[in-house]
């Protein structure tokens, strides 16, 4: 790990997001708490997206890196973000995606709490609002601020969004950064493994405003994207491999992905909604014969689901 620098290192991976990377640099140059450097890596963008990462080169002076990947060399989310934490030398990473955006306090309100406790604490993060709208992400239940534990909330899935996280390097370093197999969901499986390593400390501010971009990684509009239902049965088979997770945990996590996909598929096939339908399954079976552990009990209990209410229906 070479020495740091700085206290963050703010990672943004960019892919294609010339008209929305200039906003969340703005809101990175912002930041109330100023002692960070800015690493940039365009994944393979096909349009202006590097001309607009150079032009903030002189915004961030001497605290500025840009890594230019060609299409043929792209990452992913993932990748791209491990190849810029390789370049880093903050203390802290902080994640923010091209097409998003820090509250102004975020890095000031960062600082002040990793650093005001011991070192059994390493991540920070807070909740999420869409931006253009008074949504807020996971919002509800939110856990106190005190650090914690979180392991058992996390086997529902990740709550908080990756921009809102500062996460101690040497953390990421130990358990080698974000798995380059997932396209979506890397996330998920970070947090559960940081879970294990560190405590957790949630900010009860908004730190983060999130874009709903079409064309990202995970839009498709009104659906899930593929890759979205291959790869929740992709982060359990790897938490599982891993044996970071105990014997019940992995259950829980199995169970819960089963219960909201199954229930997610019984909902569109009683809607008579085919296109859905085939979208979800061709999304599962993705995830491979491994998978099946999950995808067969998902197929067989919306399945059942659907019989079921088709019987209720006819019976009345």
């Amino acid at each position: 790990m070479s020495e740091a620098r700085f206290t963050f290192s703010a990672v943004i991976p960019a892919f294609n997001t010339a008209a929305f990377l200039p906003a969340a640099l703005e809101s990175a140059e912002r930041q109330t708490f100023q002692d960070f450097e800015v690493l940039v890596v365009d994944d393979g963008s096909t349009d202006s997206t590097w001309e607009a990462i150079e032009s903030w080169r002189t915004r961030f002076a001497g605290r500025f890196k840009s890594i230019r990947l060609t299409p043929q060399e792209r990452k992913g989310p993932a990748g791209a973000r491990n190849l810029a934490i390789k370049h880093a030398c903050g203390e802290f990473i902080a994640f923010l995606d091209s097409d998003d955006l820090w509250a102004a306090e975020h890095l000031a309100r960062a600082e002040q709490s990793l650093h005001g406790h011991d070192r059994s604490v390493g991540l920070y993060c807070g909740p999420g609002q869409i931006l253009g709208s008074s949504h807020v992400i996971e919002v509800e239940e939110w856990p106190p601020p005190a650090p914690q534990s979180t392991t058992a909330r996390l086997l529902k899935g990740g709550y908080f969004p990756l921009p809102s996280v500062c996460v101690r390097r040497d953390l990421l370093e130990l358990i080698g950064g974000f798995n380059e197999t997932l396209l979506c969901y890397e996330d998920w499986l970070l947090y559960l493994q940081l879970s294990k390593r560190t405590r957790f400390v949630h900010s009860p501010f908004i730190e983060c405003l999130v874009r709903l971009r079409e064309g990202s990684t995970t839009s498709t509009g009104t659906r899930m994207s593929k890759a979205m239902y291959r790869d929740a049965v992709r982060v359990y088979l790897v938490a599982n491999a891993l044996g970071f997770l105990t014997g019940e945990e992995a259950e829980i996590m199995r169970g819960r992905i089963i219960g909201s996909r199954s229930s997610d598929l019984a909902n569109r096939a009683c809607g008579f909604k085919c296109g859905d339908v085939g979208w979800i399954v061709s999304g599962l079976l993705q995830s491979g014969l491994k998978g099946a552990e999950v995808w067969m009990p998902i197929l067989w209990h919306a399945g059942a689901s659907f019989l079921q209410r088709g019987i209720r229906k006819a019976a009345m």
